[in-house]
């Protein structure tokens, strides 16, 4: 399991055998306004959830978490995912270099922000 967000790294791949530190996988609600909300919070274009799309505790701001369960943290009922890592970078990227001087410290990986992608398929941005 994966969280659905975009730029999270969270899954359970990642976590099984390590501390999870409090870091659970919700799935979206079934009450149609609620799975809504969460999707126009997620802000993904083009994307809806399946049965198995979830959003990992760490999007989630510690009044909408229950951890007294010894099975690990829930969500309360009026949970909306509030906390995004691509809201800091959006911020810090506004100050930042120039796209091309990124790639060129980070070969190897995608410079588009948001994109976790890594390969060897590459392209170069023209430049003005």
């Amino acid at each position: 399991m994966h969280c659905c967000v975009l730029g999270c790294s969270s899954n359970t791949r990642i976590l099984r055998g390590k501390p999870r530190n409090g870091v659970a996988f919700h799935r979206f609600p079934k009450n149609e306004y609620s799975r809504k909300l969460w999707v126009n919070a997620i802000n993904r274009p083009n994307w809806q959830p399946n049965v198995n799309s979830s959003v990992c505790t760490q999007h989630f701001a510690e009044e909408f978490i229950n951890r007294t369960y010894m099975s690990g943290p829930k969500l309360r009922e009026n949970a909306v995912p509030t906390i995004f890592h691509w809201s800091q970078q959006a911020q810090e990227s506004e100050s930042s270099t120039p796209p091309d001087s990124v790639a060129a410290e980070q070969p190897g990986s995608c410079f588009v922000p948001q994109c976790n992608a890594k390969g060897s398929y590459k392209f170069s941005v023209p430049k003005d």
